[in-house]
């Protein structure tokens, strides 16, 4: 197994924040020049780090990560030989048709590696749902929302009923500290215009 190359750049990657996916090869008819086990890192860029086969399962290889990347779904992936190209779904598996020369088929595994994605609600009564039934205000609507289309996105309602503006910024350090949030949505200031406070 090729450790080095695809190992210190995931964690290259993860350390910037970064997605990307890692590719295994889970079988391997010869002739091919990857082996059952080989390991490869692959960015949305088409970057490849570690080794997955030569250039005619590249192609294959980076569209299907670049799929998976959007989704968040892992795939389970066949390049085999066929005079015909495009990409055909056989039961769980993504079979993609290739003219290469080698002959060779391989099957591989597409693991998405999403960075953790945080955005944090900090807010007043609005925010907090009050006087609403529990689970139906915006923040919640909006959580449901990204689930559907950006499930890596997980949204931290920090809001409480009746906050201030200096309430939330006295209480910001430890929440930032604490949910190490990617993006932050500031919702206060209603109950400083409703009491007089200066802002």
């Amino acid at each position: 197994m090729n450790h080095t190359p695809w190992m210190s750049q995931a964690q290259r990657l993860r350390e910037r924040g970064e997605a990307f996916a890692l590719v295994t090869v889970l079988k391997a008819l010869a002739p091919t020049s990857a082996k059952p086990g080989d390991k490869a890192i692959v960015t949305a860029d088409g970057q490849i780090h570690g080794w997955i086969g030569g250039g005619c399962a590249q192609p294959a290889v980076i569209k299907t990560v670049r799929r998976a990347l959007r989704d968040g779904q892992a795939r389970h992936i066949r390049v085999t030989p066929k005079e015909e190209g495009g990409d055909v779904v056989l039961g769980d598996v993504l079979e993609f048709g290739m003219g290469c020369p080698s002959g060779g088929t391989l099957e591989l595994f597409v693991d998405p590696i999403l960075p953790d994605t945080r955005l944090l609600v900090v807010g007043d009564s609005i925010s907090a749902e009050y006087g609403l039934k529990r689970g139906s205000g915006w923040v919640q609507l909006l959580s449901e929302r990204l689930q559907r289309s950006h499930p890596q996105i997980e949204v931290v309602n920090a809001s409480i009923s009746g906050d201030t503006s200096s309430g939330g910024r006295a209480r910001l350090p430890a929440l930032l500290k604490q949910h190490q949030p990617r993006w932050m949505l500031l919702e206060l200031g209603a109950n400083d215009a409703l009491r007089g406070l200066p802002l």
